[in-house]
């Protein structure tokens, strides 16, 4: 597939200091520490109540009252019932949305949940180890893996997003169900150990806390960081705007004037791309769009190769809506210097799989209902005759 392509260049390189930008994520870590006092509240939401059915399909909870604790009978277990439970979101067949599932918009939002798998689940997921144990904090079964424009909110309560101001048109969440259900697992069997739990209270704390609340605040941000030096680097007027938890801006707070310096850090390193100082693939490096300092080359890389698809022609349309926005970004990037030699070698290596598309039309195998037939083939032709170009 033509991300899997774009995943083989895109490799870590010495990053550029950019100071400002640093101290404006230090900001950001703050700011979310002083709001996470609004994520305790927990109600049921059409989310979480998705997610709730996906488990009990599972059958999980006789598994658990069964009292087996094998890791074989475990993984036994789940892989019988893994394309039963994967059913619910399977995109291979329309199934409509309901509103609001993890987001709360003034404007229409069209929210899609996709299914996906690791690459090596019995390796990467610690089946039959304690919940204490330090890998279980790398899976994150359910994802945000894109969103349309918005304004950066901190509000996260209530196991949803709730957007004050600009809110996107689209929000795509990516669900590993095989890992939803193993981590469940191993998260019941530490709270129940020495003490009668209610299994029902369990399931919701577990969803809320352990789930859906870490995934919208630390999912968010990088989407709006990388929407954000976006425009930057196309030199958009459009400058994306912060509100605080209270629905006060923060344009003149301190929050807002570190931003503004944030963001001449990042026109600079643009500059320093076009008078062919920094390579383009180098300079990817250097933007970092999580406030625990991940970069876009090591965030989008562990995102794409975490949340797999089949790889069969039935599936290329749901890997361009996925992707198009992130690899977009990385076009905006080379465009700004396209002379190295590792930048054409990319492009052609890129023509030869989007060619492969435009014989194959995907957009021609999406269900009815979904609204990407006209998005998906505009931006691959678009692609393809920008690289035909070069």
């Amino acid at each position: 597939m033509l991300g899997m392509r774009m995943i083989q260049y895109l490799r870590l390189r010495p990053r550029r200091t950019l100071p400002n930008l640093n101290l404006f994520l230090e900001f950001l870590r703050n700011k979310i520490k002083s709001h996470n006092h609004k994520s305790s509240i927990y109600i049921s939401t059409p989310g979480t109540r998705l997610l709730t059915e996906i488990i009990a399909i599972s059958g999980i909870r006789s598994y658990l009252l069964s009292g087996l604790t094998d890791r074989r009978n475990e993984e036994d277990f789940l892989f019988q019932r893994l394309e039963d439970i994967e059913s619910v979101i399977d995109v291979k067949h329309f199934r409509k949305m309901l509103p609001h599932q993890f987001v709360i918009t003034k404007s229409p939002c069209y929210e899609i949940i996709i299914p996906s798998r690791r690459r090596n689940a019995l390796l990467e997921i610690p089946i039959g180890k304690d919940y204490d144990d330090p890998m279980w904090e790398t899976v994150n079964p359910f994802r945000i893996y894109d969103m349309g424009d918005f304004e950066l909110t901190f509000n996260v309560y209530k196991s949803r997003i709730d957007f004050y101001g600009k809110s996107p048109s689209y929000v795509i969440y990516t669900l590993d169900c095989f890992a939803l259900i193993s981590k469940f697992i191993a998260y019941y069997r530490k709270v129940s150990k020495n003490r009668t739990v209610d299994y029902e209270t369990v399931l919701s704390e577990y969803l809320h806390e352990e789930i859906v609340t870490k995934t919208l605040l630390n999912d968010m941000i990088p989407i709006w960081m990388r929407n954000t030096f976006e425009k930057q680097l196309l030199g958009s007027k459009d400058v994306e705007s912060i509100n605080t938890a209270d629905g006060d801006t923060t344009d003149q707070d301190t929050l807002g004037t570190v931003f503004s310096s944030a963001m001449f850090d990042i026109r600079k390193l643009k500059q320093n791309i076009i008078n062919k100082n920094i390579p383009p693939f180098e300079a990817l490096s250097s933007f970092i769009i999580t406030p625990d300092g991940k970069d876009f080359v090591s965030y989008y890389k562990d995102l794409y190769l975490t949340t797999n698809l089949p790889n069969n022609k039935s599936y290329i349309w749901v890997e361009c809506v996925k992707n198009l926005r992130w690899w977009n970004f990385v076009f905006t990037v080379l465009s700004l210097n396209s002379d190295f030699p590792e930048v054409i070698s990319f492009y052609k290596d890129l023509l030869r799989e989007v060619r492969l598309w435009i014989y194959l039309k995907p957009w021609n195998n999406i269900p009815p209902g979904y609204p990407y037939k006209s998005y998906i083939k505009e931006n691959i032709v678009s692609l393809y005759n920008d690289l035909e170009s070069k």
